[in-house]
């Protein structure tokens, strides 16, 4: 009996928390777009499954969570505010933007609230023939304080005019170029990138080049692949904060890095507020406090990180702490399943990571094909087993290889080695459909356990065993 009133108190304080939204009010807000020549004809949420936009806590000890929201709707309430702010002019072009991706949220601790908000949109122009694609567009912003809440709307309204700003240089003419869509294919449309149609040299020097070994202090630096490499730089193998027995199971064996690099004093100290780094090799983004490796995805990049906590579940907890007066023991959260491995791609516009597949990235249903081999000459043991999504794909010997078909190109590829006698090794990855997919194995102390090798290099290094075992 106890038990059922228990469930009813909770369901009761959640069904409370649902109804008590947190809408936000841009009447008092303002859009500055310097030197602009477009008008907004429309704001359409293009979010799949229209998600909350985050939440923020209210009430005793911050304890109640509330849902952001708009009273009259995301794209109705967000079409009022630009056509209100930003009056048509005979000249402008017209647009139609489509939201991808909006999250206002706020994290708590003692002392301290910290307002977190990110915005990324689809612009399209408006053409007799229907709309076209221009560029995608992304803004993120933080900010601390004792009391944050009312920050929400003038951050919104900040990125939505920094993200206007970014179209001051678009290529009008090569957006008319692209293909037309009607109005009701936009906010379900998967735009293929301009820069992917650009010549090679106008891309990104990061999709041009091998990185260069450093610190990403910002995106920018990643993309003009340009870390800063004052200092030595070395990796260092840290034990990860993992909030759910699901999660720790499903990280087994798989190693987590930091970077470390030299101080004044002679010793070693882990960078703070980075993007990332390079080791040369491969690059590794920080996402949740942790540091993961990028696998490249034809124009742009994926990761598997942690999955963060979900709102819901957090919105859940913060009810029934409130309704139990705080009492250690009274009452059961529910189970927080957080930081399994999910996998991210990265938005090649803000920097910012967001689920894949997705909206946000071109997805080929197609297969993946992953070669993993051993050199002619490799030291360690003398025969490997393979693992894959934990079923043996196979063995290895000095000098072989092992096609990996994947065609389940939106389900992540877990990869193990094992000798037999010291352990295994693990890894998560999303595969490449666009190209093959290359992992050199080598268990010389000289050499990482194994290596994601260049397209060029991996078929070189392929034909070399074919020609070595006729």
């Amino acid at each position: 009996m106890k038990q059922l009133l228990l469930s009813l108190l909770l369901a009761t304080a959640s069904l409370g928390a649902r109804a008590q939204d947190y809408y936000l009010d841009l009447s008092r807000q303002r859009l500055e777009v310097p030197g602009r020549t477009i008008a907004v004809e429309q704001v359409l949420d293009g979010r799949r499954g229209a998600p909350s936009l985050g939440f923020v806590y209210r009430g005793l000890s911050n304890g109640r969570a509330r849902a952001v929201a708009f009273r009259q709707g995301l794209g109705p309430e967000l079409t009022a505010f630009t056509q209100y702010q930003l009056p048509a002019q005979p000249t402008d072009h017209p647009l139609v933007l489509c939201v991808r991706q909006l999250r206002l949220n706020e994290e708590h601790t003692i002392g301290i609230e910290t307002a977190k908000a990110y915005l990324s949109l689809d612009a399209y122009l408006h053409q007799p023939d229907g709309y076209h694609f221009v560029q995608s567009i992304a803004s993120q912003t933080t900010a601390q304080g004792t009391e944050v809440t009312k920050l929400h709307a003038g951050h919104l309204a900040l990125l939505l005019s920094y993200c206007l700003g970014q179209l001051s240089r678009a290529d009008w003419a090569a957006a008319s170029a692209q293909p037309a869509r009607t109005l009701a294919q936009l906010p379900t449309d998967v735009p293929v990138a301009l820069a992917s149609r650009t010549p090679v040299a106008r891309q990104p020097a990061i999709l041009r080049e091998l990185p260069r070994r450093g610190i990403y202090h910002s995106f920018a630096q990643f993309l003009a692949n340009r870390p800063d490499n004052r200092h030595a730089l070395r990796l260092d193998t840290v034990q990860p904060r993992l909030r759910s027995l699901l999660a720790w199971q499903q990280w087994q064996r798989v190693p987590w890095v930091r970077p470390l690099v030299a101080d004044s004093l002679g010793g070693w100290a882990e960078p703070t507020s980075i993007w990332g780094f390079s080791d040369g090799q491969g690059v590794f983004v920080q996402h949740d406090q942790h540091f993961f490796p990028l696998q490249r995805q034809a124009s742009f990049f994926t990761t598997v990180g942690t999955a963060l906590l979900d709102e819901e579940v957090r919105r859940q907890q913060a009810a029934a702490r409130a309704q139990a007066g705080y009492s250690s023991g009274v009452f059961k959260v529910p189970a927080v399943v957080t930081d399994v491995p999910v996998c991210y791609a990265v938005d090649m516009q803000s920097g910012r990571l967001y689920p894949y597949p997705g909206l946000r990235a071109p997805t080929r249903p197609d297969t993946a094909y992953v070669y993993v081999y051993r050199p002619a000459q490799a030291a360690g043991p003398d025969q490997v087993q393979v693992w894959l999504n934990g079923k043996q794909a196979g063995t290895l010997r000095p000098g072989q290889y092992l096609e990996l078909p994947w065609p389940h190109y939106d389900t992540l590829f877990s990869l193990c080695l094992t000798d037999g006698t010291s352990g295994s090794a693990c890894q998560h990855l999303m595969p490449d459909v666009a190209q093959p997919n290359f992992l050199r194995v080598s268990f010389s102390p000289e050499a990482p356990l194994w290596q994601w090798v260049p397209v060029s290099q991996g078929l070189a290094d392929l034909d070399e065993l074919d020609r070595l075992r006729k």
